[in-house]
């Protein structure tokens, strides 16, 4: 049933399918999946790569509202299905899909501040799950780190202080730093020198 719901909620015709379907995969809470993951990634980018060309078709003069809004709604429900998904693993399994993690991070650049408020969620979820302060969980981390990233990647402190700016982001931002400012992992939160506490 996971499985079908997941089909119809990444490739269903209808704004109706697709959000129902969504919902009904939440509900019976999976464990995640290579194909799975793979799935709910690519749906994301097709969401907001859309999303970025209706933007652009829209400074130019083209309606595209309502598509442009559906857009905007699929990436919401993605990223609570990806938090879904989190909740519902254990640490171990976590670790094997640092992709979740650095989803989370890569949408931290957004300037929508309801996708940059769920991916703060995202994240603050795998801190809770994931030990970035055990040697091990550390080393599958900083191997992991994209490598072609623009711009590229200089750690995810600042990314969430940026949430301090957002009266609708603050007060999770201030959340997820307090987490971070416990966590001795200077190469992914913060590589420069002199981390800000």
């Amino acid at each position: 049933w996971a499985m079908q719901a997941l089909t119809w909620a990444v490739h269903g015709q209808s704004w109706h399918i697709t959000g129902r379907s969504f919902q009904i995969y939440r509900a019976l809470r999976p464990a995640i999946t290579r194909d799975a993951q793979n799935d709910l990634l690519e749906c994301l980018l097709r969401s907001m790569s859309t999303k970025q060309s209706k933007r652009r078709s829209s400074r130019a003069g083209n309606a595209g509202t309502a598509q442009s809004r559906e857009n905007l709604a699929l990436t919401i429900e993605v990223l609570i299905t990806l938090q879904t998904l989190v909740r519902a693993q254990s640490a171990q399994k976590l670790i094997l899909f640092p992709q979740m993690f650095w989803t989370s991070v890569a949408l931290l650049h957004t300037d929508y501040e309801q996708h940059y408020l769920a991916a703060l969620k995202l994240l603050s979820d795998l801190l809770d799950r994931l030990d970035l302060s055990d040697t091990y969980v550390q080393n599958v981390f900083s191997a992991s780190i994209p490598k072609e990233w623009q711009p590229p990647f200089r750690g995810i402190q600042h990314l969430v202080a940026r949430g301090l700016f957002s009266p609708m982001a603050e007060h999770k931002a201030i959340d997820v730093l307090s987490k971070l400012i416990l966590i001795p992992f200077d190469r992914v939160l913060h590589p420069e020198p002199g981390r800000l506490l």
